[in-house]
């Protein structure tokens, strides 16, 4: 009988697959549909909340302050330590779990359960037409072609363009790998 030798551990550095890095922690989604946050280290929680409010704004949410988000600060976060593994999955790029931190290749995480949390979409970002920077600033107001609705005014270049709809899309298709 041969057994199949255990994956080796792969520390994450933040530019591995499905992260981005937002006031200097990597955060990536973890789970079927990015219910938990999985950030690199062990940030304090102001750091935490700044990092957590620009990948919402990323995706053109602004959080609103509530019990939602004063409950996420007093239990929804959990500093522990951990071991990613590569995967031979086609969804994954690697596979996380728990360890202690004497675990050969442990490397400190935050969990963060920020599924509950309330937000207002404010815009969908979107690229500029004119100069390719990515805008969300949203106004309503006349463009200079004279038709009203939101847009989107270029902080670099001032170009104006119409706005994106602020209902909810699909950010990834359900094909799309996604981190587990």
């Amino acid at each position: 009988m041969t057994t199949t030798p255990a994956p080796a551990t792969k520390p994450l550095t933040g530019t591995d697959e499905g992260f981005a890095t937002f006031y200097g922690i990597a955060l990536a989604p973890v789970g079927e549909d990015g219910e938990r946050l999985l950030a690199l280290g062990h940030p304090t929680t102001r750091r935490l909340l700044a990092a957590l409010t620009a990948y919402h704004r990323d995706y053109g949410h602004c959080l609103l302050p509530g019990d939602e988000l004063t409950h996420l600060l007093s239990h929804g976060i959990r500093q522990t330590w951990a071991i990613a593994t590569d995967t031979t999955s086609p969804r994954y790029a690697w596979v996380i779990q728990d360890a202690t931190p004497e675990h050969p290749g442990a490397q400190p995480v935050t969990w963060i359960d920020h599924e509950a949390l309330d937000y207002r979409t404010i815009a969908i970002p979107e690229q500029c037409p004119q100069c390719g920077r990515t805008s969300r600033s949203t106004t309503y107001h006349w463009a200079t072609d004279h038709r009203g609705g939101p847009h989107h005014t270029c902080r670099v270049c001032e170009c104006c363009w119409p706005a994106t709809p602020t209902h909810q899309h699909l950010l990834a298709s359900p094909e799309a790998p996604g981190i587990s």
